[in-house]
């Protein structure tokens, strides 16, 4: 175990642990794919490509607005959801950067 790492975490993990908590529905994957580039989507929108209630969309809706990876803006009486692409490549490019941290050896030469 690369001894380093731990005594000093990889930034952010909380965030991280947050993201992947949100994307492990495969309902959430599914909301997040639904939102082109450039396009939002009301919450009857999204929640009529499903079979789900519409309390149940709405719940994970709001755990991917929690993440960071949904973004809403209101228009009118409406809430606009997109995906927030950079906020998926950011916590992308950190869980990289964490890995190639744990594969650094420590201070006595072992390796993960």
């Amino acid at each position: 175990m690369n001894r380093a790492v731990m005594r000093n975490p990889c930034e952010e993990l909380e965030k991280m642990a947050e993201i992947f908590a949100a994307l492990g529905s495969l309902t959430r994957l599914r909301i997040l794919l639904l939102q082109e580039p450039g396009r939002e989507l009301s919450i009857g929108d999204i929640a009529g490509q499903f079979t789900l209630g519409r309390t149940t969309v709405v719940h994970h809706i709001a755990m991917l607005e929690q993440s960071g990876l949904l973004r809403a803006r209101r228009e009118g009486r409406r809430r606009l959801h997109h995906t927030d692409y950079a906020a998926l490549r950011k916590i992308l490019q950190n869980l990289d950067a964490c890995c190639a941290r744990l594969q650094e050896p420590d201070n006595k030469g072992e390796t993960p």
